[in-house]
């Protein structure tokens, strides 16, 4: 009965052969999809970190310099430029080459919301209160260039409001009375 048994398992067996070759190779185009998916999507995130970070800096300095007594559309645009991506690279946005300021920016505005609530009125350069930095590169893809795809556009924007007057001290009177004119309980 054992003979028999194995002859069934060997006839069976002997009609599987090659099956395992099929499945690898319909598994790997999908396998070699969800590394590429991973890897570049990876480089993506921490590329679009680096330019957030980047345009962060950039909005910060010329918010800055658009405090500073005498500043100008230019100067606040240099300081901008210098601490943006772009050519300055002073906040260390090294692996981002080819960073650019979208065209447009950086942008002046008067935002009322700094106005109203905190008073900070528009008298900086051309009139603003607030400085809106927007900037963009092209990342190469490594992997998905398999499935068509060449490179990724990221763009990143930034508002930041100038530093402005602080409220004025509050006008407080601190009254001591060390004669007995308050506990007088007079009737008149």
């Amino acid at each position: 009965m054992n003979q028999n048994n194995e002859s069934v398992i060997e006839r069976t067996n002997k009609n599987r052969r090659g099956q395992v070759l099929i499945f690898t190779t319909l598994a790997l185009p999908v396998l070699f999809g969800m590394v590429a998916l991973v890897v570049d999507f990876g480089f993506i995130y921490y590329y679009q970190t680096q330019l957030n970070t980047s345009t962060q800096a950039a909005a910060l300095a010329g918010a800055g310099a658009m405090s500073l007594a005498g500043s100008t559309t230019d100067t606040v645009t240099t300081a901008v430029n210098t601490y943006s991506g772009t050519s300055g690279n002073l906040n260390n946005a090294g692996d981002l080459p080819g960073v650019t300021m979208i065209s447009g920016y950086p942008q002046f505005k008067c935002l009322s919301t700094l106005t109203t609530v905190y008073g900070l009125q528009c008298y900086g350069p051309s009139s603003s209160n607030a400085l809106v930095v927007a900037q963009h590169v092209q990342v190469p893809l490594m992997f998905l260039q398999l499935f068509g795809g060449h490179q990724a556009v990221l763009s990143s924007v930034a508002t930041a409001a100038m530093a402005g007057s602080a409220p004025g001290p509050y006008n407080v009177v601190i009254l001591l009375d060390t004669t007995h004119s308050m506990n007088d309980t007079d009737s008149d």
